[in-house]
């Protein structure tokens, strides 16, 4: 592979523009009908643009020519157009001649779609590799050191990147949030005291697979904190959150694309505490309201519909209902039924219907028995598990619980049982929402150390519970990079049933992107 650096983008920022004001309505959950652009989208005309179809069926949808199959994603709300599609079959597809718009034959793929490099690419934003990817299908979006690139990836088989223009964007990406039909782009927080400086951009995905380019709105907002997180929010929103229980959490839902002058206020929300007096609270053109103090140790982790979800060891979780306006409250405790104790880095994702997931390596160990037949290695697994099942519920899902990884180190050579020079695999592991049954995973592949140098990506799914054993497929140990965990950077995006895995070594260059179809079997 080809290793390149981004060229620094000179900030752009929109020029004059009215003040928009924005409402945080208390939503719960995903409408049937999805996203929809609202008034507080409108310019100063007070008009909207919007960028995608919205709909309710297939026959809502209109394709741009005879080489797209519309479809409705009736949990967006938002037609999407497969390419070349096989009728009344799935696993293939052809190729559009531009002249004509008619497709070739279709021709069957497997499971791993396709592979290529990305040459013209580096990883790098933010502080995880899993913060800066995100995926609107058909256009897959990569934070890069400097900027972020847009790939169009409507065509599964492809061999090599298609990239499109990103116009007006203005910041270094720290993280990138898909929400609906609009990704969302945090820059880091600047500046050494309040009020700092947060960077926000929007960029609106259109439904039309073939266009050329993508419109980021770039608003340089102030802020009240030095950190920013941000989160989903319901219908293409996105809650700005300080991550912080000392602080009550404080949350603002950005409801659509921010505009010329903008600042961020904190406020108390009606079941809050007392705070740090030293932190402003003011009204901003935006607000961020407060919770109750949550006990020492929380962490927000996710976002289900219009509540955030709030974690702590143990397996402990709290909603805040109505997170991002004056009526946030803090949801009592709710705990595993089965508890989940991760040994190593803990991993939470959500899916655009509410559904929250955790994924992690346990200890598994097996029981006690006879001292000659006793196994003294150092067994662990890869588990994941699901925590709420949909954006509307208030108790932790039952025993939804697949382990997809087996990793062994020995036992130390005369030592303790269960001492082990390479001690329990504390490896990470990746999961993404397909649909509200079915997640893909990524995780280190291989029971012993020597196996243990690549990726796993697999299906997994409940009601009932199947691990899909024949939807898996692995990196090769001689790519580069070959998607090890413990030195390289690992990432898992979806959108519409398609999943991607990007992967770079370590500093960022060498990225490669694999397309996955969890319907289909390997070929």
């Amino acid at each position: 592979m080809r290793s390149a650096r981004s060229a620094r983008r000179a900030l752009a920022i929109a020029g004059a523009l009215t003040l928009a004001i924005f409402g945080c309505n208390l939503v719960f959950g995903i409408e049937d009908q999805g996203l929809r652009p609202g008034p507080e989208e409108a310019g100063a005309e007070g008009r909207s643009e919007q960028t995608f179809q919205a709909c309710t069926r297939d026959q809502d949808c209109v394709a741009p020519n005879g080489c797209y199959t519309p479809h409705c994603d009736t949990v967006l709300g938002a037609c999407t157009y497969a390419l070349c599609e096989a009728k009344d079959r799935s696993c293939a597809m052809g190729t559009c001649d531009t002249r004509t718009f008619v497709c070739s034959e279709p021709q069957a793929y497997g499971f791993q779609t396709t592979t290529y490099d990305l040459p013209a690419v580096t990883s790098g934003c933010g502080p995880s590799p899993e913060s800066c990817v995100a995926a609107a299908f058909p256009f897959l979006l990569l934070g890069t050191r400097d900027s972020v690139v847009a790939l169009r990836t409507g065509n599964l088989t492809a061999k090599a990147s298609e990239q499109i223009t990103i116009t007006d964007f203005g910041t270094k990406p720290q993280q990138l949030v898909a929400s609906g039909r609009r990704i969302w782009v945090l820059g880091a927080v600047q500046g050494q005291t309040p009020p700092y400086v947060l960077p926000i951009v929007s960029i609106d995905i259109p439904s039309d697979p073939t266009a050329t380019a993508l419109r980021a709105r770039t608003t340089l907002v102030r802020y009240p904190f030095p950190t920013a997180q941000g989160f989903p929010g319901p219908n293409g929103a996105l809650f700005v959150t300080f991550n912080d229980p000392a602080q009550g959490f404080p949350a603002a839902l950005v409801t659509g694309p921010l505009t010329g002058d903008a600042s961020l206020g904190v406020a108390n929300a009606a079941d809050a505490g007392n705070f740090d007096a030293s932190v402003p609270i003011s009204m901003g053109s935006l607000t961020m309201y407060r919770t109750a103090v949550a006990p020492a140790g929380t962490t927000l982790v996710a976002a289900s519909g219009a509540r955030l979800v709030v974690y702590r060891p143990g397996a402990v979780f709290n909603l805040i209902e109505a997170a991002g306006t004056a009526d946030a409250a803090l949801r009592p405790d709710g705990q595993l039924q089965t508890p989940f104790v991760p040994i190593g880095p803990a991993r939470f994702t959500q899916g655009p219907d509410g559904v929250v997931l955790m994924s992690g390596p346990v200890t598994a160990d097996p029981p006690p028995m006879p001292p000659a037949a006793t196994d003294c290695n150092c067994n662990s697994h890869e588990r994941l598990q699901w925590v709420f099942p949909n954006a509307i519920a208030t108790t932790t899902d039952v025993g939804q619980i697949l382990d997809h990884a087996i990793y062994v180190n020995p036992q130390t050579p005369a030592g303790a049982c269960h001492q082990c020079a390479l001690d329990y695999v504390r490896l990470p592991a990746l999961a993404t929402w397909i649909d509200k049954r079915t997640v893909l995973t990524a995780a280190a592949f291989g029971a012993t150390p020597a196996q243990r140098t690549v990726t796993d990506v697999r299906v997994l799914a409940r009601d009932p519970l199947d691990g899909f054993v024949k939807r898996r497929a692995q990196t090769k140990a001689t790519d580069s990079p070959s998607g090890n965990f413990a030195t390289d950077r690992v990432a898992l995006t979806s959108s519409s049933g398609i999943g991607y895995l990007v992967l770079s070594d370590a500093p960022g260059d060498d990225v490669s992107l694999s397309i996955f179809d969890p319907r289909c079997d390997p070929r």
